[in-house]
């Protein structure tokens, strides 16, 4: 019999690459492999067994990487789902498809984050394509019986040597030192009379709708949630991420019942201009969410403007440029209130919480501006 640590240490080493019905894989795995000794099977309890075909068919598999040169990188959308897709062809002629999806089994991007690779697909803009000098990656293809496509299933680690080519209009990544004084000093000018707003919503699109509503503002003592009847379904997925259900909303009121509730309190504080200036985490998700709920409306947003803490200060602070989009990396608000140590009070995708935790965002880094830049 196979010993508990012997069990474990399997159990470990599967968990990334369970892919196939157990009974299928045992039995593909006792006709072909040369390392299975079907003999075996009798002394084995099924759990057993299935754990040691799984672990010889791992092996097997990395055991049959082989590396190719990546030439070209294009990327698109599915047009099914719309969900991003890249088309990778090899020096040998050897084209696959990488998705990035919902549905674990059809999202092989994560095999290419695994190995490194992800952020660099990811940088690439939609319906672009990128030549490459050196990428000697290892893939192992699989056969999707649906489309008859090449899916990445095995992806060897990134070597130092994988360079994406110069792109000749890229600029170059702006001095470190510079961007985080400009980024705090961008905080601590937003921090004058910041005012957060985030939204969670039915989907992705803008067309998907609102489902819920958070402002705050320590300083002016606002604080304010509202559920969002998006007068839509909300889709299985967005629940997923928020808790918010359909049930939840079904008798909240609209955002245009909400919203001049908003504009009324929050019309004691506008600055030198006469403007509503709402920050946002990541605006260009926000704005677009709420504008496209209030189009029928021409004056729900007059006097109103919008500014971004992810790309005004977040991002340009923590640094990761990306030359091919000549901008930073985008920085989650969890990710950088975890770099900042800054502790996430409720739940994420809450959009009271993470109004709150995008305002102590900005307060923190106006602090450091204060205290590192303005002392000297």
């Amino acid at each position: 019999m196979l010993d508990n640590k012997t069990l474990i240490e399997a159990i470990k080493l599967l968990r990334p690459y369970v892919r196939y019905n157990t009974d299928e894989m045992l039995s593909k795995v006792v006709r072909n492999s040369t390392s299975f000794n079907s003999d075996l099977v009798g002394e084995l309890t099924p759990v057993e067994v299935a754990l040691l075909a799984l672990v010889i068919e791992t092996q097997e598999a990395q055991s049959k990487i082989e590396f190719s040169k990546v030439v070209s990188v294009q990327r698109g959308e599915s047009s099914g789902s719309k969900s991003p897709k890249w088309t990778m062809d090899t020096a040998d002629g050897t084209r696959f498809w990488v998705f990035e999806n919902a549905q674990p089994d059809r999202n092989t991007i994560s095999k290419f984050d695994d190995a490194g690779w992800g952020s660099l697909l990811r940088s690439i803009p939609m319906n672009k394509t990128w030549t490459f000098n050196t990428t000697p990656i290892g893939v192992q293809l699989e056969k999707d019986v649906t489309t008859g496509y090449d899916r990445p299933i095995l992806v060897a680690k990134r070597p130092e040597a994988a360079v994406q080519d110069p792109d000749p209009k890229a600029k170059p990544a702006p001095s470190t030192t510079d961007a985080q004084e400009k980024a705090l000093k961008r905080a601590r000018d937003m921090f004058e009379k910041l005012i957060v707003i985030d939204t969670e919503t039915g989907g992705l699109k803008p067309s998907d709708g609102i489902c819920s509503i958070g402002l705050y503002s320590d300083a002016l003592g606002i604080s304010f949630y509202s559920l969002i009847n998006p007068q839509k379904p909300i889709s299985p997925e967005a629940t997923a991420i928020h808790g918010i259900s359909n049930e939840m909303v079904k008798d909240a009121p609209t955002i245009k019942q909400v919203w001049y509730k908003i504009v009324g309190m929050l019309s004691p504080h506008v600055d030198d201009k006469g403007e509503i200036v709402l920050t946002a985490y990541n605006s260009s998700f926000d704005e677009s969410m709420i504008r496209y709920a209030l189009q029928d409306d021409p004056d729900a947003l007059t006097n109103i403007s919008f500014q971004c803490a992810m790309k005004e200060v977040t991002s340009p602070y923590f640094g990761d440029w990306m030359p091919s989009k000549n901008e930073y990396k985008f920085v989650t608000l969890k990710n950088a209130c975890a770099k900042l140590g800054i502790e996430f009070d409720g739940e994420a995708h809450n959009a009271l919480s993470d109004s709150i935790m995008t305002y102590r965002l900005v307060e923190q880094l106006s602090n450091k501006y204060l205290n590192e830049l303005v002392a000297f």
